[in-house]
């Protein structure tokens, strides 16, 4: 038999490997929507970059909460509680990422998919320590 170390260390290891697989996907859903958005019905950046994250929520929603998480509850309060986290902590990071994009591509002048992807990468950074810290904290526990 394993001792609780060692699976939480694997754990760790698979939950990091699996939010960086659904991390690159929710980044391509992310980016590739807001390219539609904003090269076809939403010109300005900060409003298309809104409309793309909407998508790439739901997508990391249910992908974090099935396979890198492992957050079912079973109980329908439970799972909605969840659910309010992980908007609310979304919605902070849309908050910097909006910011990021506002001040580099529409008051500086950047081009949008370097300054697009690299806001990114920091809300990829504080979604992953939100969702670890906080909004699936308690289903750690669960290990055994």
């Amino acid at each position: 038999m394993k001792s609780g170390k060692e699976i939480n260390t694997r754990y760790g290891r698979m939950q990091i490997i699996l939010y960086l697989v659904f991390g690159m996907l929710t980044f391509l859903i992310s980016t590739a929507s807001y390219l539609f958005f904003v090269h076809t019905v939403i010109p300005k950046p900060t409003a298309a970059n809104a409309a793309s994250w909407v998508l790439a929520v739901l997508f990391a929603y249910f992908t974090n909460r099935k396979w890198v998480f492992n957050g079912k509850t079973g109980i329908k309060q439970e799972t909605a509680y969840q659910f309010l986290h992980f908007i609310e902590a979304r919605l902070l990071t849309l908050l910097v990422e909006e910011i990021l994009i506002w001040l580099f591509i529409e008051r500086i002048g950047l081009p949008d998919l370097p300054v697009k992807a690299a806001a990114q990468g920091v809300v990829i950074l504080l979604n992953y320590i939100l969702s670890k810290l906080w909004i699936f904290k308690a289903d750690d526990s669960r290990i055994e």
